[in-house]
This record gives structure tokens, C-alpha cells and sequence, in this order.
């Protein structure tokens, strides 16, 4: 899901998904329910801090805000803080339509692994060390380009990077050149590019985290390893020493998706529309190549909804 954008799943009565900045940026108007995708682990302060928001919201317009937590725990969390919530991880929403296994190009460069990460400190990149052959995907927070990867991290200088914002096909090349993805934060949300990996077909290396990344992981395809540049390199090495199968991957990780997006669907259908199926449903909302995107709006348009 985009930053400061809203998914219309229902105009009559309104009803909308989002994430980051949708509670801040709703507008004054009508009655609203908003299912609300925390973008960052949610702790106990975390969940307060929400409340808060919620809270101010309501005096702009009556809304229905229900929190919907990437893990059972956040859940239990946001209901510690009195606000409605279930457990529904934001990944369920990825884009199997743009993200897919492709193969190698022949000739052109190939990666032990892949870092799609912010430019952050809290991706934890200097983990990544220890690999001897890694690319880093990344990008800034409302920049296009003009980032050094090398500068910032001087440990990565051996690393490839794209200095310039990358489309969707430059990434699923990238993917493709890849023997597998990284996950090093400590502390985020569901993370995207998790989900970018596997239905890429890539297997994970990740470390241990808070804020549900690891909600779909599997044996086959995710390894957690110590939260150290040796750990790392062995979680690449024993991933490019013994490849699982892509498409297998890429099998497993849409099974747990599709079971995801089913109690979704039966829940938002009971708000929206109790006589839709959950197959109408969820061909409206993540049919097609598009997936959930085609439903996106500013949050600015739901005066006139």
C-alpha cells in the first residue's frame, strides 16, 4: 500500500483500506469506516499514540476506524488500547501481478543477494558486509535520485546500488539476477519487499523483528539468522549453495496470502455489502494486474464519495 493514500472498498457506505498517513490526512465529511494497516511495529505506546489520532479524526468526521494489525500480538495491543482491531497483515495486499519470478538475463550481472531497503539506519545495511556479491535497492523518502549508498555506508563499498529511482520491470530484473533477498531491520512494519522477494520467487535471509514480516514465512524459502555480518553470510551462502525452486516459492508464499485475504474478504463484505461473496470480493479488490492499486485514491477525494 502507498503512503497517504486511501483503497475505496465500498462507496456506499463508505469504506476504505489504508496505511501511513491516511488517519492524519482524511478529510472532513461524511460517515466513514476506515480499515487502518499500521505501517510500523505497534507497541503499547505505539497503540496509545493511535488512539490519540483516532480521537482527532472523530471531531473532523464520524468514522469507524478499525485497526487491522500485522501480528496477533499488535492486535492485542491495540485492543489493550481500546480501539477496535483484528488481525489482518498488510501484505495480504501485494501485487502478484507486477511481482512474479522472470529469468536471468544471459550475460548480465548476477547477486548473491539483494537489499531492497530505505536508505534508513534502521535497515541495519552494514549486516550485509560479509556478502561478497550484493546489490542495494533503494531510495529515500520524496527524492527520485541523487542517493550514495557508498558514502553512507562506506563498509558497502563493493556493493551495486541504483543511484536513481527503478520502475517496476528494472526491479523484477533485479530480482531475477538475485539468489535471494534480505530482511536486517530490527524493528519496521510488514514489509514490502519481503513480500516483492518471495513472489519473485526469491528465498529470505532475514533477521529477527518486530512488526510482522514474518507472518508468511516458510521452512522452504525463509531462513532467520543471527542479527550479525557472519550470520548473514551464511544465511546467503546456504540459499545459494541450495536454491529452492521459484515457482515452488512463489506457490507457497500466494497459498498464505490467498488464506489471508479470505478472512479479509468475509469481514469487509460483512461491512460493505453483506451480499457479496468473498470471491467477488476479492476479484474487485486484487483481481487483475493491477491488484489493489486500481482502487487507490487521495484521501482528499473522499469528500466527494
Amino acid at each position: 500500500m502507498r503512503s497517504k493514500s486511501a483503497y475505496v472498498l465500498y462507496r456506499d457506505p463508505l469504506v476504505v483500506a489504508g496505511s501511513f498517513g491516511l488517519i492524519d490526512d482524511l478529510p472532513a465529511g461524511g460517515p466513514i469506516t476506515v480499515l487502518f494497516h499500521p505501517p510500523w511495529w505497534l507497541h503499547p505506546v505505539g497503540a496509545l499514540r493511535l488512539r490519540k489520532k483516532i480521537q482527532t479524526l472523530a471531531r473532523r468526521r464520524p468514522a469507524r476506524v478499525i485497526v487491522c494489525a500485522n501480528t496477533w500480538t499488535e492486535r492485542c495491543f491495540a485492543a489493550a488500547a481500546g480501539l477496535e482491531a483484528r488481525w489482518h497483515n498488510q501484505n495480504i495486499h501485494a501485487r502478484e501481478g507486477v511481482f512474479y519470478p522472470e529469468a536471468r538475463v544471459p550475460g548480465a550481472p548476477a547477486y548473491e543477494a539483494i537489499y531492497t531497503a530505505a536508505l534508513e539506519p534502521y535497515k541495519r545495511m552494514g549486516l550485509a558486509r560479509g556478502v561478497p556479491s550484493l546489490y542495494v535497492l533503494t531510495y529515500k523518502s520524496g527524492q527520485t535520485g541523487g542517493w550514495d549508498v557508498h558514502k553512507e555506508h562506506p563498509e558497502l563499498a563493493a556493493a551495486g546500488y541504483n543511484p536513481q529511482f527503478l520502475g517496476e520491470d528494472a526491479v523484477r530484473s533485479l530480482y531475477a539476477a538475485s539468489d535471494c533477498g534480505l530482511a536486517l531491520s530490527r524493528v519496521e512494519g510488514a514489509m514490502w519487499a519481503a513480500m516483492e522477494y518471495m513472489l519473485c520467487g526469491l528465498p529470505v535471509v532475514s533477521t529477527r523483528s518486530f512488526g510482522g514480516r514474518d507472518q508468511f514465512r516458510d521452512d522452504y524459502y525463509w531462513r532467520t539468522v543471527a542479527a550479525s555480518p557472519e550470520g548473514v553470510a551464511a544465511g546467503v551462502r546456504a540459499w545459494r549453495e541450495n536454491p529452492p525452486d521459484r515457482q515452488e516459492v512463489r506457490r507457497r508464499v500466494l497459498t498464505k496470502v490467498e488464506a489471508g485475504r479470505s478472512r479479509f474478504a468475509q469481514f469487509a463484505t460483512r461491512l460493505g455489502s453483506p451480499g457479496e461473496t468473498a470471491s467477488a470480493f476479492h476479484n474487485r479488490v486484487w483481481g487483475g494486474p493491477e491488484g489493489i492499486s486500481k482502487i487507490r485514491v487521495s484521501p482528499s477525494e473522499l469528500t466527494s464519495i
